[in-house]
């Protein structure tokens, strides 16, 4: 594993619907999502303008996003108003889960207030070297997010029952989390917000209080995602049989609002902006005349997706595992991506890149399609980027969504491009099934835990985007660096027996902080 030598670590300032100002630490500048920075911006005075009335300071903005922006991206909503209310479409059949398998996954976020950049002389009398200087950093009121997501392909996570407020920690369902400050408890009841895009809720936990100000060096977030896992097996020939539909529901049509990575990133003065597109455009209209077609809708959905799946998988080598970490640690801090136009004109890019990639070809063409990120289990549970192993890793896919309008179901088909490219530098034919298109045997040790690389909302993270994001008041920390670590184990007994086994575990927080 290659750790980055002198990482420049930034705070992302993100709207979900409309650019924002992006923070960035006093020692940074404007950059693209892989490049260094340095040229300070001044961080915002007020919360962004998404904030929504009687909102408390320091919390995400609103407990749902902003709704799609439409664009040539979104497919045509058929309802109109005082028609009755479409019954809600239920899982298809396309789709057979095998061999199920339970797991608990516990996600560890830890923000430190110092980077490399503040450092302070230590002479011990013979010679002078810089020590890591760590600045405490204030807060009035703070809201840190984590993504809740439902079901996927390959997943069904114990979703949080309503009414869990006030309940004990080990009788709570679905996704739990604690968040320490200086190893305080500040909060271990979660907050759901609701109905982000792809299926996306976002657990919250927060820290503060109005008029109050206090002080920290470290914050920790940990959570705990009970989930069963299945392999798949893609009932392709059935699949295949059907056509575009007239309107996609609701889940769907969020799939195409502009997602950070994806569809935006970061322009040359530091501000959130869309993604160059001509290269993704040009290489589409270059495809279609190839395949003999005018129009992505003259090829039915599952044959559409493999199209386009091979062309990427013909396209682009995978490079690298795209981790970038901290450099006094050697810990995990986030991803790298980069512009998905780089991705396709060099024919390079991490794994990751290349689920990007896919994602945004497919979205482009019409197909209703969301990244999903996970964690590989693999044979050893607990041994998280193991030298020399393959597995304990993050993994990257994309789903789209396949509608039976006429049936009223749905299926997100998982598609491995990564494993695509790995098992062949050349294409299979079409009109044969594809392991890792649909078909997946290795999900049932892949527990996913988020469907975006950055929360959809205005929250903070530091350096590569991490999937975790807080909101600060007054205002952030400038200088900071996060961690992530992750952790499996077999769910053999209830969560709250989990917790008991872990409960001699070594720096366990033992006090409240209020």
């Amino acid at each position: 594993m290659t750790f980055q030598k002198s990482p420049t670590f930034i705070a992302l300032l993100i709207a979900a619907a409309a650019f924002v100002p992006v923070l960035f630490p006093t020692d940074a500048r404007s950059q693209t999502p892989t490049q260094p920075v340095t040229n300070p911006v001044t961080p915002p005075q007020t919360p962004p303008v998404t904030q929504q009335p009687n909102q408390k300071p320091g919390q995400p903005a609103g407990k749902r996003p902003p709704k799609p922006s439409g664009g040539s991206l979104a497919p045509p909503v058929t309802s109109q108003p005082g028609t009755p209310a479409a019954k809600p479409a239920t899982v298809g059949e396309l789709i057979l889960r095998e061999r199920e398998r339970e797991m608990i996954l516990t996600v560890s976020i830890q923000v430190h207030a110092d980077n490399v950049s503040q450092t302070t002389p230590h002479t011990d009398g013979k010679k002078t070297v810089n020590m890591p200087k760590i600045t405490p950093f204030s807060y009035g009121t703070l809201g840190v997010v984590f993504p809740i997501i439902g079901e996927t392909a390959s997943s069904k996570p114990e979703r949080v029952r309503s009414g869990q407020k006030g309940t004990p920690i080990a009788e709570q369902s679905g996704p739990r989390g604690v968040l320490t400050l200086d190893d305080a408890i500040v909060d271990d009841e979660v907050t759901v917000l609701a109905d982000y895009p792809s299926g996306t809720d976002l657990g919250r936990w927060d820290a503060g209080s109005n008029g109050s100000t206090a002080e920290a060096r470290q914050m920790k977030l940990e959570v705990t995602i009970p989930v069963t896992l299945y392999r798949t097996v893609f009932n392709e020939v059935e699949a295949s049989k059907l056509g575009w539909p007239t309107s996609y529901p609701k889940v769907a049509q969020s799939t195409f609002t502009p997602q950070m990575f994806v569809e935006k990133g970061l322009d040359e003065d530091g501000k959130v902006a869309p993604f160059d597109e001509a290269p993704l455009n040009k290489a589409l209209e270059i495809w279609k005349k190839e395949w003999g077609i005018t129009e992505f809708t003259q090829v039915r959905p599952v044959a559409l997706a493999k199209m386009i799946a091979a062309k990427v998988w013909e396209t682009v080598q995978p490079t690298g595992d795209g981790l970038t970490m901290r450099a006094r640690t050697g810990e995990l801090s986030g991803i790298k991506l980069q512009a998905p136009a780089e991705t396709l004109v060099t024919g390079r890019g991490s794994e990751h890149d290349l689920t990007v990639l896919l994602a945004v070809l497919y979205r482009k063409a019409g197909l209703p399609t969301r990244t999903v990120i996970g964690f590989d289990v693999g044979v050893d549970d607990n041994k998280f980027l193991g030298k020399g192993s393959k597995n304990n890793r993050i993994r990257t896919w994309v789903e789209f969504f396949l509608f039976d309008e006429a049936a009223n179901t749905y299926n997100w088909i998982p598609v491995d491009i990564v494993n695509l490219r790995r098992s062949s530098s050349r294409p299979q034919k079409i009109d044969r099934p594809w392991k890792y298109f649909g078909t997946n045997d290795e999900l049932d040790r892949v527990v996913p835990f988020a469907f975006q690389f950055h929360p959809p909302t205005d929250v903070v993270a530091y350096g590569s985007p991490g999937f975790w994001g807080w909101f600060v008041t007054p205002q952030p920390p400038a200088a900071a660096e996060q961690a992530l670590m992750f952790r499996a184990s077999a769910a053999s007994k209830r969560l709250g027996d989990q917790q008991e086994r872990e409960g001699d575990d070594a720096k366990k927080p033992t006090k409240r902080r209020n």
